[in-house]
């Protein structure tokens, strides 16, 4: 009972966790100088204007074109590897002689299958880190993104997406199949496990606040006769911001459940995971529907509490005058 106790107080924990982040990174009021200037020798002034204008000539290819491109290269190669592991095993060299190589070795296609799997879902986790950190940099300029930085958001959540799709095929078969991992009679009676997968649950759930978002100005950006969108309002870049921070921090604590429940820590055969079950999935459901109506219905309630707001103001003017 105390273990089933812990389990849901850390359920109800992350669902606060989802919505804790409000304040931003950085400062907008006082932000980092782009350049430094000194005036202790001439030979120093030049290689600062050297500088300025290396940057200008590159600005247009920023740092997350390369991540885009080894991304999406390592992600073909990935789901590649992961959907014909006996393919890749035989295309895998494997140097042996008679003295150290055994049949156990030679036979090993399951093992090197394993490898690749969990290769997949620990690659899959940094990429979702590393797109998470390449939105949250790109809203750090809003709300006034240019046409560059909107579609660096796209391409960042669509990458998001499919990182999300080699993540869930690669844990899933690792989870079911004895080869690849402990096996589903192992997990489905360890309750770290189902936390982790609750974590999973409201990190997946509140990206779809901003996969939302950035799916309707993609689409209105598009559709527009000058290709052109109103920029977005600071309430919605602060929110969006928000979602990035809440996202990054339960991403922290995944890995740190995953290496418990590897070990099997709090394992019991008793424990009915079908409650487990039912709670990551009624939390993924009731916090997916909050966030997508909270995204469709954003713009409008943001308009009535500024007109609230607005007559609030005008009322007690009244009362002061």
């Amino acid at each position: 009972m105390k273990v089933l106790q812990l389990y849901l107080f850390a359920q109800v924990f992350l669902v606060g966790l989802s919505d804790a982040w409000t304040t931003p990174l950085t400062n907008k009021k006082y932000p980092l100088p782009k350049t430094a200037s000194t005036k202790h020798s001439s030979h120093t002034v030049e290689v600062a204007k050297a500088i300025d204008t290396k940057a200008e000539m590159h600005s247009k290819n920023p740092v997350f074109d390369t991540f885009l491109g080894v991304t999406s290269t390592s992600l073909l190669a990935l789901v590649s590897m992961s959907a014909f592991p006996e393919q890749a095993s035989a295309a895998l060299p494997i140097i042996s002689s008679s003295t150290v190589a055994s049949s156990t070795i030679l036979n090993a296609g399951g093992s090197i299958a394993s490898a690749l799997f969990a290769y997949g879902h620990y690659f899959s986790i940094l990429g979702i880190v590393g797109v998470l950190m390449t939105e949250r940099w790109t809203l750090e300029n809003g709300p006034n993104l240019t046409e560059d930085e909107e579609n660096r958001l796209a391409i960042a959540d669509v990458l998001y997406g499919i990182i999300a799709v080699v993540l869930i095929y690669t844990g899933y078969y690792r989870v079911t199949d004895p080869v690849l991992g402990k096996g589903a009679s192992f997990y489905l009676h360890e309750p770290i496990f189902w936390l982790k997968m609750t974590m999973l649950g409201v990190v997946g759930a509140s990206s779809l606040f901003n996969t939302t978002k950035i799916i309707q100005r993609s689409v209105t950006r598009f559709t527009a006769d000058d290709k052109t969108i109103e920029p977005m309002s600071e309430a919605l870049c602060d929110r969006m911001k928000s979602i990035c921070n809440a996202q990054l921090t339960g991403i922290v604590f995944i890995p740190m459940a995953a290496t418990f429940m590897a070990r099997g820590i709090g394992y019991n055969e008793s424990f009915p995971w079908q409650i487990e079950a039912a709670g990551a999935l009624l939390i993924f459901l009731g916090l997916g529907f909050k966030y997508v109506n909270e995204a469709l219905t954003f713009e409008a309630r943001l308009s009535e509490a500024e007109k609230e707001a607005a007559s609030t103001g005008s009322v007690i003017s009244s009362i002061e005058q």
